[in-house]
């Protein structure tokens, strides 16, 4: 069993070393000068001057009119009312003397 678990750990190590000298090899042979074509097209964008932000994705339109969205609707109405009952009591704890 520890031959087998010490072979199967220098095969491992073998198979790491020899992906990270390919991965060196392919890595020097494209100069830095080269760039993609996607590369090549992306250009930094000054925002306008009235800081306005494009459209909105129909999710963020459905996150403002609806709020928070959650997995469980009732259960996080639920915690809500417990919590604002929580506290209004504190409230009415801290205003008597």
């Amino acid at each position: 069993m520890r031959r087998k678990a010490t072979a199967l750990g220098v095969m491992l190590a073998l198979v790491v070393l020899a992906g990270a000298v390919i991965g060196v090899a392919y890595t020097d042979e494209e100069p830095v000068t080269k760039r993609t074509a996607a590369q090549k097209e992306l250009q930094v964008v000054e925002a306008g001057a009235s800081g306005a932000s494009g459209p909105l994705s129909p999710i963020q339109k459905r996150a403002i009119e609806e709020g928070p969205l959650v997995p469980n609707q009732d259960e996080y109405e639920r915690d809500k009312a417990e919590a604002n009952a929580r506290a209004e009591q504190l409230r009415q704890g801290e205003a008597s003397p």
